[in-house]
């Protein structure tokens, strides 16, 4: 159900179920684990008045049986015993085409291909018509491209983690990628650990989940500006290189929209930290040891010799069932990496992102005037860092791309 399906909800009538009267708001990562463990489908998620899923009981449904409790992991954290090792690789796929839909350097198609081709199903993020964001699996190559690509918003999970049961318990191959919460809101679920030995799971290096409601009102936003319905949309064109990746729509009219994501007002609000979920501030699942079989994300920092426009992954290995996944990989250049630098450029891997002080400044006015009033005073990009920024950008293909990155990290 999406956000612009239903009622506003306020904290105070959300805290009605099982689940919700025994976590706090501010913690619960709308997983959904309890919505699809409970046997009498009791609980529903529903959407916040900042625009996030959360649970919430459907009356008269819930007998008392505590699963929802017992499984979540913003309650019981020992759900799983953490991964107590990494190794990083570098890594970008042979083919092409495939890099250029990928949002950096094709690990994940590299992997879920690997999967795929072992008769497996693939679980992650797609775009449905109206872009939201819903996990889907997928057991053929062509569907890849339905998950390829970042989408900086939460997927709605659905009742995807009782799919993933039923297949393991047939005995195939599963692999699930998706945010940290999301890989530990599975491990709750699934009860039986028997069933983990097909199962392989891909957590995200993740800066933190972006608001629902202010991504489909910054996407109406585009379509008045274009006075056009938006027919693709990307968070990470790669038209001016991986490293200066932006979001680019095109339009039914033909017009299109790209805008680096510095300039962007929606990855603007997104990387300051003006609406992200509130469990995102105080995320447990950052830094080491991971929770996912393998972790997957940018390369950012990637040393001179590896560095490529096109786009770099890294890979950190965190188990035997990754490892063992990870040397079935083909199709793909891997090199090692230095894991101290992979932390040093990725701070996900360090702590939780910081709750702009702005942020509720930012939310009034945007419930009170709406997306256009509040991105003109608060995302938009200062006209001298613009200027800025452009001299960086443009010095690449003056002075090379090597010369370029120096110059930027010395500002």
């Amino acid at each position: 159900m999406y956000c612009r399906d239903i009622n506003i909800l306020t904290k105070e009538v959300i805290v009605i179920s099982s689940v919700c009267n025994q976590v706090n708001p501010e913690l619960c990562a709308g997983c959904g684990a309890c919505m699809n463990i409970c046997p009498n489908d009791a609980l529903e998620m529903t959407c916040d008045q900042a625009g996030f899923l959360i649970p919430q009981e459907v009356a008269g449904r819930c007998i008392q049986c505590n699963l929802c409790v017992e499984i979540c992991p913003a309650i019981n954290r020992g759900l799983r015993e953490v991964n107590q090792y990494a190794e990083a690789y570098g890594c970008f796929i042979s083919d092409q085409a495939e890099r250029q839909r990928s949002a950096s350097g094709g690990a994940f198609v590299a992997l879920a291909k690997a999967v795929i081709n072992l008769g497996g199903i693939v679980y992650g993020a797609s775009f449905d018509e109206d872009y939201h964001v819903k996990h889907i699996g997928v057991d053929k190559i062509d569907d890849l491209q339905l998950l390829q690509g970042s989408k900086y918003l939460q997927s709605e999970i659905g009742y995807s983690f009782r799919s993933v049961e039923k297949h393991l318990g047939n005995n195939r191959l599963v692999l699930f990628s998706g945010t940290p919460c999301q890989i530990a809101g599975l491990y709750g679920y699934l009860q039986d650990r028997s069933l983990l030995k097909n199962l392989i799971t891909v957590d995200l290096i993740c800066h933190g989940v972006p608001s629902e409601r202010v991504f489909q009102d910054y996407l109406a936003w585009l379509q008045r500006k274009k006075h056009s319905r938006i027919k693709a949309f990307t968070f990470r064109s790669k038209k001016a290189g991986w490293n200066n990746f932006g979001c680019e729509a095109h339009f039914e009219n033909e017009k299109r929209y790209f805008r680096m994501w510095w300039t962007d007002p929606f990855m603007i609000g997104f990387i300051n930290n003006f609406y992200l979920r509130s469990s995102c501030y105080h995320c447990p699942y950052v830094g080491l040891p991971r929770w996912g079989d393998l972790t997957i994300g940018d390369f950012w920092g990637v040393d001179n010799e590896h560095f490529d426009r096109k786009g770099v992954s890294v890979i950190l290995i965190n188990s035997k069932q990754g490892r063992w996944l990870f040397e079935n990989l083909t199709g793909v250049d891997l090199f090692k990496a230095d894991l101290r630098q992979v932390v040093k450029h990725n701070f996900p891997l360090r702590q939780p992102a910081e709750i702009n002080p702005k942020a509720a400044a930012f939310f009034e006015l945007y419930r009170s005037k709406g997306f256009a009033a509040a991105q003109q005073k608060y995302l938009k990009f200062p006209a001298l860092k613009f200027i800025l920024f452009k001299i960086y950008w443009y010095s690449q293909f003056i002075f090379g791309e090597r010369w370029y990155r120096r110059l930027k990290a010395k500002f």
